[in-house]
């Protein structure tokens, strides 16, 4: 508007301002002349403009809108004015408004320069758009029947232009006028009508620009044309004027279309890309985005690339997807790339960290980004390991981004120089082609798990990530090829080899639809139909039972790749022995696992053989009954070295007892003084070996099936010779595991439905045998032998729980009751292992610089992951087994003996330990429910253990945090009952009576601790402990001015606000919240004394002022009303005001006496209103008794003549007259009282000042 005004200043300079803007806007607007107007008001019956119904048709599944443009083109040749007014009350409907602008209003806005108008024409669309505020969405927005509306409307003004692009566009009034309504209601305070108009602008601009585009595309053609005319000899002079006309015609038009173009830009875009709504701004950087991609001629420099580089730091994640998304459309266009160059170098470091935005679809954006970075290469080789390092990423998408990064701009590149030394090694075989580049696949994939991270399960995030991308993940041949390859012809190293063996596990594990990496249920699947899964597990069975044994024999030194490769059978389709004539393979195969079984010595190795033979051994294929034979020989031989070396071990422990007792004192104590790792040398001896082959099947099969004969009693001499003699650690761990795998595989043996009780006499007795050596190994030096002990002791006592002979089941022959002794060390065992937990993670930290440089020193590779998680894991272990124990009720006694041993860990060791043990506080709920003993025995024995902090900063913040935690979950915020109250109560007084034992040391509790479950009291409960309070105060003579006792008395005054307050189980307000609401408050007028009506009606406002802002309007009506209140009764208004200023000059002088005079005023108010109203009840009850009176009176009179009407008429009056002078004598009375009032509440005030003085 104000550009439109300028223009028209600029063609009128010289005649006067008035005159000629109204000749102006009658001469440029031929249809609206004095004749016009006079038809147009005197044509009756005349037919609705097409738009009028446009808004209804959108709505509709099948709008007709280009035969409603064409009408509207017709319309707008007859009467300009109304058609251009019809699209802006369009706007303005679709906004969600009623309101329509009147013809008046739309000639003023072009007339007038100044912004009243604009400012009266925003207010009436606003008004009718705060009525709809509850209904938050509006037309483009809204869902339901409503859905499509957004794309119709956006369809209809990219229609109207392109219909209208030969004449009316280039007109001066249409799209000046029309941009000019849409700029004015874009700067709309209402977010609907704001939205909608910066919607339809940035669509008007998006058709202007392909317009433009087309425009300059023939422009270009006919300069082409008029050229290669120009060139010819013999050319025609009226081509070439008429070419050149065409020229200079087009380039008019493209220059008229970029000053649109501009003036979009500056008068709505530049001021809505920084709109407050994030929809606003992600709309305009979208169509920015398209506009770029479409005019890149216009839009491609870097005025307005570096609009999209200040969204990428936008706050909303939703802003920023859109920028980038954008951006990676605009890398990808080659046009261009040459405009790029500047806005790359000042945006690069952004780009790069999207990929680390704390949005993930953000990030998954940015490493798209990125790949087209790479594309164009723009990134460095230190910033591709970076991207590519994502694809071991806790997201699932970044996973899967990451695994196409890898795929399109590493796998695709040139090959390394030192992938290709590997191929052109001297002895490398003749290959073909597609041999050669699977090799090369390969070799580089290994080579980016090698040198990207250090993560040990980098292979399985790797194939999980490239799968159904990159074809040499399905090729086993390939890759077992390089495995069976001489080391001098292809030069792998042994860590390469490894890598590649894990590799083959974990493509055979994705081929056959297991999960290799952990997922979630809202990340991505790229799961294999059925059929495929079918086809690729008959072709790697088919492949891979010839080649595996030669595999197994090869590297059956090599632990760690025989730890994988072993894993391989157990996907084996093993029909396809039968079905492809490979029995022979299968006995090889058979050979090869139960050679390379008793050679190694890797206990994973040992398990992952043993769950093979357990699928070969299936009822499922022809040739399990030799699977079968092949390990009852395995289990023989193993079982022949167990009992001989076992033997051995026993007799030459004995005989080392018998010398050590002949030794000196001094030797003794140099062998006890001797560390664990001395005292374990040889951790593989031949009977420890036999021990982890046995246990490694006997965790599967029932290895006394196969013997017929008791491996318990075997195990159970190694643990009685540990008793008296020295006997290995890794003995005695593996004897403990084979024990609880014989007592568990002789419990699943009986029957539950079998009542004789004769059966489980010997496995209780075995049990209990075995508890007794747990208890005396529970103490053992050997940290290690403890912690298995400890794991152990907690799985076997859950199978022997108490609680089968509680309950009467049927296993309760079964039933083992601990000692308390047992308990005990249990507990302390425990306490102590995490307590050296938290003080080794400790040391970790500040010995970490220490650490990193001794790997960089040594080049050993350390797996972080595992690093950094191992002693959180540990911890939520141990944890774990004891929560198991007391949850449970596998320990004698109550649960407030034993709960509070896991409570006290439940803030100290990170989020994991604190959901395992919230798990457990679930179900310890169930029975303890309103006990809230366990607390107080929680929170008693974390204060002596916070006691011995020496850090005075750090002392006791554990124990407040813990109070705070167990506060808020267990279940004080539910629905309060009377159990609930006195519990609570009952908690509260037995941490004051504990405390008061001994006062001056325990104090520090009530802060600390107590106060948290303070707040959670309802007014009876905070009397009943308050009344507790003050019994022990006068017990231990406690007066609140020693400073000794301070914690004592804060807490009592919290107790009395409690009880004043009526206590609350809302959760804390935030400080903001706390601030707008004193702010709130103190902008509300104080209240003065009012009549009885006028008090209900200041009361409402007050209540209002509390909690909502006042506003000008109000605060205007509130003067109005106590002015209009002040002429009612002059009299009383004057005696109040002098009063007023009176104390407003008094509370100026003295602040602290202020609060406290109010309080006095507000009672003498009170007292008076009081009165008032018992007067006015009075003086109502007075004038209903005279009223009835007069009607009895009156039936007489009518009885009667006319007479005694006469004079009972006279005796009416007087005594109305004399009820009159009683009404101001009463009205003198109350004055007096009034008067009497504000003398009381002065005595009050200066009553209230001698008692602070004397204080």
């Amino acid at each position: 508007g104000d550009r439109m005004g300028k223009k028209r200043k600029n063609e009128n300079e010289l005649e006067d301002k008035g005159k000629k803007k109204k000749s102006k806007t009658t001469e440029s607007r031929p249809d609206e002349t004095e004749e016009h107007h006079k038809k147009k008001k005197s044509s009756k019956g005349h037919k609705k403009p097409p738009l009028r119904k446009l808004f209804k048709s959108l709505v509709n599944k099948n709008p007709d809108t280009i035969s409603k443009i064409d009408d509207w083109i017709q319309n707008y040749t007859q009467n300009a004015a109304q058609s251009v007014l019809e699209l802006i009350n369009f706007i303005i409907k679709s906004a969600g408004s009623d309101v329509e602008i009147t013809m008046e209003q739309y000639r003023q806005f072009e007339v007038e320069e100044g912004d009243d108008s604009h400012e009266d024409i925003l207010d009436r669309v606003a008004s009718t758009a705060r009525k709809k505020r509850e209904d938050a969405s509006y037309p483009i927005i809204a869902k339901g029947k409503m859905k499509d509306f957004r794309k119709r409307f956006l369809d209809f003004w990219s229609k109207l232009i392109s219909q209208s692009q030969r004449e009316l566009i280039y007109d001066s009034y249409f799209l000046e006028t029309l941009l000019a309504w849409l700029f004015l209601f874009s700067q709309s305070t209402i977010r609907a009508l704001r939205h909608t108009s910066t919607v339809a602008a940035l669509q008007i601009h998006s058709a202007l620009v392909s317009v433009a585009a087309q425009q300059r595309k023939q422009h270009i053609v006919n300069y082409r044309q008029y050229q290669s005319e120009a060139t010819k000899k013999a050319a025609s002079a009226n081509k070439l004027k008429g070419l050149k006309e065409m020229c200079k015609k087009l380039q008019e038009r493209v220059a008229h279309l970029e000053n649109l173009m501009h003036e979009v830009i500056e008068g709505l875009y530049d001021s809505r890309y920084r709109d407050v709504d994030f929809v606003i701004r992600g709309e305009c950087v979208l169509f920015l985005g398209e506009w770029v991609l479409e005019y890149p001629i216009y839009f491609g420099t870097n005025e307005f690339l570096k609009r999209l580089g200040f969204c990428l730091y936008d706050p909303r994640e939703e802003v920023r997807l859109v920028t980038v998304e954008c951006l990676s459309k605009i890398y990808a266009n080659d046009e261009l790339i040459e405009h790029l160059d500047m806005f790359t170098t000042k945006f690069k470091d952004r780009m790069l960290q999207i990929i680390e935005d704390k949005s993930y679809p953000v990030a998954v954006a940015g490493v798209a980004l990125c790949s087209e970075l790479c594309h164009r290469d723009i990134l460095s080789e230190a910033e591709i390991n970076d991207i590519s390092a994502m694809v071991s990423d806790y997201d699932a998408r970044m996973r899967d981004a990451a695994g196409l990064f890898i795929a399109n701009n590493i796998l695709d590149k040139e090959v390394p120089p030192l992938v290709r030394q590997k191929m052109d090694a001297p002895n490398a075989p003749n290959r073909s082609e597609e041999k050669e580049t699977a090799y090369t696949k390969i070799l580089m994939i290994l080579r980016l798990i090698q040198e990207k991270t250090q993560h040990t399960n980098l292979p399985d995030y790797v194939v999980d990530a490239l799968w159904g991308r990159v074809d040499v993940l399905l090729d086993w041949e390939s890759m077992t090829e390089l495995l069976l390859f001489p080391q001098s012809d292809m030069e792998l190293s042994l860590s390469e080899q490894y890598l590649l063996a894990k590799f083959l596990t974990a493509c055979v594990k994705r081929a056959s639809g297991e999960r290799i990496v952990p997922k979630r249920r809202t990340d991505p699947h790229h799961n294999d139909t059925t059929k495929t899964k079918e086809q690729n597990l008959i072709n790697l069975t088919s492949h891979l039972a010839k080649t595996l044994p030669d595999l197994l024999k090869k590297y059956s030194a090599d632990y760690e790749v025989i730890t994988e490769l072993s894993q391989i059978p157990q996907y084996f389709v093993l029909d396809a022995y039968a079905t492809y004539g490979l029995d022979e393979h299968f006995e090889k195969l058979l050979e090869a696992l139960k050679d390379v079984f008793m050679k190694t010595s890797d206990v994973e190795g040992m398990k992952n053989i043993a769950h093979t033979f357990k699928q070969l051994k299936a009822n499922t294929h022809k040739q399990h009954k030799q699977a079968e034979v092949t390990l009852v020989e395995i289990m023989e031989k193993v079982h022949k070295v167990f009992k001989s070396q076992s033997r051995k071990t026993r007799e030459s422990a004995s005989k080392s007892s018998s010398r050590s007792i002949s030794k000196s004192e001094d030797e003794a104590m140099e062998i006890a003084s001797q560390t664990e790792s001395q005292m374990v040398k040889n951790l593989n001896t031949p009977l420890a070996l036999a021990l982890k082959r046995l246990n490694a099947f006997h965790a599967l099969v029932d290895i006394e099936v196969i013997w017929k004969e008791s491996y318990f009693a075997e195990l159970e001499k190694l643990l009685a010779a540990k008793q008296d003699h020295d006997i290995p650690t890794d003995v005695v761990i593996e004897t403990l595991r084979g024990c609880f795998y014989s007592l568990s595989w002789a419990v699943s043996k009986i029957d539950p439905s079998d009542t004789n009780r004769q059966q489980q006499q010997p496995i209780a007795a075995q049990a209990k045998l075995f508890f007794t050596h747990c208890e005396a190994l529970l103490v053992d030096k050997s940290s290690s032998l403890r912690e298995t002990v400890f794991f152990i002791t907690s799985d076997t006592m859950l199978m022997f729980n108490r609680t089968l002979k509680a309950y009467k089941t049927s296993l309760s022959g079964l039933a083992y009751k601990p000692s308390k002794e047992f308990i005990l060390k249990i507990k302390t065992y425990f306490q102590k292992e995490m307590a050296s937990m938290g003080q080794t993670h400790a040391s970790e930290e500040s010995k970490e610089g220490e650490e990193e440089k001794e790997v960089e020193e040594e080049n050993v590779e350390v797996p972080v992951f595992e690093k950094e998680n191992a002693i959180c894991i540990r911890k939520s272990k141990f944890v774990a087994a004891l929560g198991k124990l007391i949850t449970y009720n596998a320990f004698t006694g109550n649960l407030r003996e034993h709960v509070p041993a896991l409570l006290i860990h439940f803030v100290d060791h990170g989020k994991t330990v604190e959901e395992v043990t919230k798990g457990f506080l679930g179900h310890l709920r169930q029975n303890l429910k309103y006990d809230f003993d366990v607390i107080f025995h929680t929170l008693q024995l974390k204060y002596v253990m916070e006691e011995e902090v020496t850090d005075e900063k750090q002392k006791y913040l554990k124990l407040s945090k813990l109070a705070r935690r167990l506060a808020q979950s267990y279940g004080i915020y539910r629905t309060r009952s009377n159990d609930m109250r006195k519990s609570l109560a009952n908690l509260i007084g037995e941490c004051i009576s504990w405390v008061n034992f001994n006062v001056e040391e325990r104090q520090t509790f009530f802060t600390w601790a107590l106060s948290h479950f303070v707040r959670k009291l309802d007014s009876p409960a905070a009397k009943s402990v308050l009344n507790l309070f003050d019994g022990q105060a006068e017990t231990l003579n406690l007066s609140p001015t020693d400073e000794n006792y301070k914690h004592f008395w804060e807490l009592r005054k919290e107790l009395e606000t409690m009880t004043k307050k009526g206590g609350t189980v809302r959760a804390p307000v935030s400080k903001k919240k706390q601030k707008a609401s004193v702010a709130n408050v103190e902008d509300v007028p104080p209240p003065e004394p009012r009549g009885e009506g006028e008090e209900r009606s200041r009361g409402k406002t007050k209540e209002l002022g509390a909690t909502e802002k006042v506003s000008k309007d109000a605060r205007s009506r509130s003067e109005s009303r106590s002015v209009e209140e002040g002429a009612r009764g002059k009299d009383q208004t004057n005696t109040t005001e002098g009063r007023a200023s009176a104390s407003r000059s008094k509370e100026k002088e003295r602040e602290k006496e202020k609060e406290r005079e109010k309080e006095g005023e507000r009672s003498a108010s009170s007292k008076e209103k009081e009165r008032e109203r018992a007067g006015s009840s009075s003086r109502s009850k007075e004038k209903e008794k005279q009223k009835e009176k007069e009607k009895e009176r009156e039936t007489e009179g009518e009885r009667s003549g006319g007479s005694k009407e006469r004079e009972r008429a006279g005796s009416s009056s007087r005594s109305k007259e004399k009820e009159k002078q009683k009404e101001k004598e009463k009205e003198r009375e109350t004055e007096g009282e009034r008067s009497g009032g504000s003398k009381e509440r002065e005595r009050a005030g200066s009553s209230s000042r001698s008692k602070e003085k004397e204080k």
